[in-house]
């Protein structure tokens, strides 16, 4: 059993600065749920973007890379710095570590791929 409380896990004194790290965290949960949504749903439709259809993808990767990411890894990090302790179960203590491990470098790397389709559509465009 995970018993670490959240001056042992984030040297956090203050419950302010907790606090505070909390709102942010919950606002960032918040807003890439979402925003994300938003580009999901505004990219089902048939004439919402006028892209490239491959940039359209990647966009919807991303989108749906960022909401996996903020929920199984920023919004337990809230959770915890919320309560002082981590009170998820031991199975996603230690699964949290790897999320971010696989979902930081397909973030990066759809990042990429989306500036690399961008400037190769411009200088050869598509007719």
């Amino acid at each position: 059993m995970v018993t670490l409380n959240g001056y042992e896990t984030y040297r956090m004194d203050s419950s302010a600065e907790r606090y505070s790290w909390v709102c942010y965290q919950l606002s960032v949960v918040l807003s890439t749920i979402i925003g994300d949504s938003l580009i999901l749903l505004a990219s089902r439709q048939k004439d919402s973007f006028r892209l490239n259809e491959f940039l359209v993808t990647i966009m919807q990767h991303l989108a749906v890379c960022d909401i996996m990411l903020s929920v199984t890894y920023v919004l337990p990090t809230a959770i915890s710095l919320l309560t002082d302790s981590w009170v998820l179960g031991d199975a996603l203590c230690y699964a949290k570590p790897y999320v971010a491990y696989y979902f930081y470098p397909v973030n990066m790397s759809l990042v990429c791929a989306l500036t690399t389709g961008k400037f190769l559509l411009l200088r050869k465009p598509l007719l």
